[in-house]
């Protein structure tokens, strides 16, 4: 019999009308009873009472803006209230439950995630436009929420605030009593760019200036950290707190753009030793560097200078044609062929004070008339080839093998010919010169761009760790599938190897 059971009893068993009933009969004799009216309400909503549902749960959140129950059921009201003839109703609570929250910190954060989670991305920053203070969550969700609006300078100053208030992140349960492997990664603020992740929770990923190790690592056997790194007293202070790690990988892979916090990592002796790519080894990794540093052995490197853009006088002896392109530029992005002094000249004028990486366009055309270049890794000094993709230009790219080569049987044999057997591309005095460039950068994962010029020499475009492992292309060409997985086996392999010695 449902005429002795209290309201909550009845609307646990699903007895919506005669728990409604229940709350307004507690109204009658309370009527500033907060859970009656909050419940009263919801149940209104439930039961199609739209009116009186919106009149209620308003004003129980206006009386307990920071109760969190009340919030959760607020939100729940709201997908309720999704359908087109609610929409008015939706709307009109919508800014009420903003109203509400505006002045209650973790409230508004949870009202936030919920439109992140709806994509609704203008009215997260809406809820979170009256918080001002320091504080992770608000900048975190503001940092999601401009970059879903594409607004990417506005995202990074936002995610930068955050991850320098909270620079440690554990990705696991640090109370669990189940041990595994833990893997510390490292990251750098400088530039850095993101992409949400919304789902179940929200989360971001990191490209720009780094090497994907996500490729790489499965969360099911290893536990994993990320350590955000800023000169800034939070830094500092995580750094001291850290506990013990099995393996530390730094994933920063260009110091072009990460200069900063490659060198203040250099401080800590932790991150020096004992760690996959240590900072002091990809400091020495900027174009110049490589070109300093390959020079001396048996192959051919384009000697790259650096120039101011608006330099006056800027005295370029190198060579023409020349290539200019912006420091920590890949992919062919801002990749330019001066022709001759005047379009350099015109060219710095222009650049707006950018700081860009000059040098001498050295031709690499084979004997056919097409362009090849080719990718390896080396990891734990093992030569894995990636790719080798030809062009009838010699802005070659992974993305220019959907020109030629999508329809060329002939190139596409070439090329899994290379990544199924290097030695069909590389003779024993290229892979001798390889295995040099390994000694000379002294990184346990990297990248080589290459050619094979007419000579039968190694021609050198870049080596660096921030090379990207790509899988863009394996629908169109699967015999790209072997390799890559190839690639990331020896990886986790090194993490293995690391982890147990």
């Amino acid at each position: 019999m449902t005429e002795n059971l209290d309201p909550i009893t009845l609307m646990q068993q699903g007895k919506y009308k005669e728990a409604r009933e229940g709350f307004k009969a507690q109204l009658v004799e309370e009527p500033a009873a907060q859970n009656a009216i909050h419940f009263y309400g919801m149940l209104s909503i439930i039961l199609n009472d739209i009116a009186d549902g919106i009149t209620y749960m308003s004003l129980s959140l206006s009386l307990a803006p920071d109760n969190s129950a009340y919030i959760k059921n607020s939100l729940q009201a709201l997908n309720l209230l999704s359908h087109h003839k609610h929409k008015s109703a939706r709307m009109l609570f919508t800014q009420q439950l903003k109203n509400a929250v505006k002045n209650h910190r973790a409230s508004a954060i949870s009202v936030a995630d919920y439109f992140l989670k709806k994509k609704k991305a203008k009215s997260c920053l809406e809820v979170l436009a009256p918080f001002t203070a320091p504080s992770f969550d608000v900048q975190f969700y503001k940092a999601i929420a401009h970059q879903l609006l594409t607004q990417k300078d506005a995202a990074q100053r936002a995610m930068q605030k955050a991850l320098t208030i909270k620079p440690y992140h554990p990705l696991y349960n640090e109370q669990t009593t189940r041990r595994k492997p833990k893997v510390l990664l490292i990251y750098a603020l400088e530039n850095l760019d993101f992409h949400p992740i919304i789902d179940k929770d929200i989360a971001f990923s990191i490209y720009g200036g780094h090497f994907d190790v996500n490729k790489f690592i499965d969360p099911k056997t290893v536990d994993i950290a990320r350590l955000f790194v800023s000169d800034s007293d939070n830094f500092r202070n995580a750094v001291k707190q850290l506990g013990q790690y099995d393996l530390v990988i730094n994933c920063i892979a260009d110091m072009e753009v990460c200069a900063n916090a490659l060198t203040l990592l250099t401080q800590f002796e932790r991150f020096n030793h004992d760690i996959i790519n240590p900072p002091s080894a990809i400091l020495n990794t900027s174009r110049v560097d490589i070109y300093q540093q390959l020079s001396p052995l048996p192959l051919k490197i384009a000697e790259t200078n650096i120039f101011h853009g608006n330099a006056q006088f800027a005295t370029y002896n190198s060579g023409f044609p020349a290539l200019a392109r912006p420091l920590g530029s890949s992919t062919g992005i801002g990749l330019v062929k001066l022709q001759d002094q005047q379009s350099f000249d015109h060219f710095l004028k222009d650049s707006c004070g950018e700081v860009l990486n000059i040098c001498p366009f050295i031709d690499f055309k084979s004997a056919d008339g097409l362009y090849r270049k080719y990718r390896v890794f080396v990891i734990d000094g093992e030569i894995y080839p990636e790719h080798c993709v030809a062009h009838n230009h010699w802005n070659v790219h992974s993305s220019s093998r959907l020109t030629l080569m999508k329809n060329n049987d002939e190139l596409r044999s070439q090329e899994q010919a290379f990544v199924d057997d290097y030695t069909s591309v590389l003779s024993d005095k290229h892979i001798a010169v390889i295995k040099e460039i390994h000694s000379a950068l002294q990184l346990d994962y990297f990248g080589i761009d290459f050619s094979i010029t007419p000579d039968d020499e190694l021609l050198v475009f870049e080596a660096n760790a921030g090379m990207r492992v790509n899988s863009d292309y394996v629908q169109s060409f699967e015999y790209l599938v072997t390799p890559i997985q190839r690639i990331v086996n020896a990886f986790k392999k090194m993490i293995e190897c690391r982890i147990t010695t």
